[in-house]
């Protein structure tokens, strides 16, 4: 049984949405204090933390933060009655797997919490070798796994979310190659319900986590034109 930590101040709300997630076979955990949500998310085991951001910009996502920074990797989904589309971009940036801005349809509340669910994979601390069963293939120094959601390089897994994972698969398959940023939407995001600067943070996260494990891959800008993966061989 999954188990989901809730941190809202609104009681009603937080009770509302605990029944919908119970009545889906979720177990819940309601906090209503920042201080002890982020204790309890780092001192326990959960596969999802929901947090109400209660102030705009920056500063209603210091719970994203502060959870980030002590390393918990489980995906994170804020909601807020601030969210615009540049404190979209600043949470995904962060870390976030997704947002709500408030008021929100439970239906689709359900059913986005579903998918970040099946989608999530735990980062596995288990060598590769025990995973010989597994259909993975290779680009370069790329190892991907389509079942796990996972992609390692150098024999670690990068912590990718979900759309993540698809967007550096993509990249991958199309190594060299410029995509403009509709492009992306396309591919990545089927229903084109995404705003182009939600997107261009998603790229933004994946670029750094790239950065972060030495120069093999970069995501390179093209001004006025697109997104390219380069592999840079010859440095490594």
């Amino acid at each position: 049984m999954p188990k989901i930590l809730l941190i809202e101040q609104d009681i009603t709300l937080a009770e509302l949405l605990s029944y919908s997630l119970k009545q889906k076979g979720y177990e819940v955990r309601i906090l209503s204090r920042n201080a002890d949500g982020i204790r309890e998310a780092v001192n326990q085991q959960y596969d999802l933390v929901l947090f109400d951001a209660q102030a705009p910009h920056l500063a209603g996502l210091q719970v994203l933060t502060t959870l980030r920074r002590k390393g918990l990797s489980v995906p994170i989904i804020v909601m807020s009655n601030f969210i615009d589309e540049g404190m979209a971009v600043k949470a995904l940036r962060l870390g976030a797997e997704d947002y709500f801005n408030k008021p929100f349809n439970v239906s689709v509340f359900l059913a986005k919490i579903e998918t970040v669910l099946r989608h999530y994979k735990r980062e596995h601390t288990v060598s590769l070798q025990l995973h010989t069963d597994e259909q993975a293939f290779c680009i370069g120094k790329f190892e991907i796994y389509p079942e796990r959601l996972e992609i390692w390089l150098y024999g670690e897994n990068i912590p990718l979310r979900a759309k993540e994972f698809e967007l550096l698969r993509f990249l991958l398959s199309h190594a060299q190659k410029v995509f403009t940023l509709d492009d992306i939407i396309d591919t990545i995001w089927s229903d084109k319900k995404i705003k182009p600067g939600v997107a261009r943070g998603y790229v933004s996260s994946l670029r750094k986590k790239l950065e972060q494990r030495g120069n093999y891959a970069e995501i390179q800008q093209r001004k006025n034109i697109g997104y390219m993966l380069i592999l840079n061989e010859r440095n490594v």
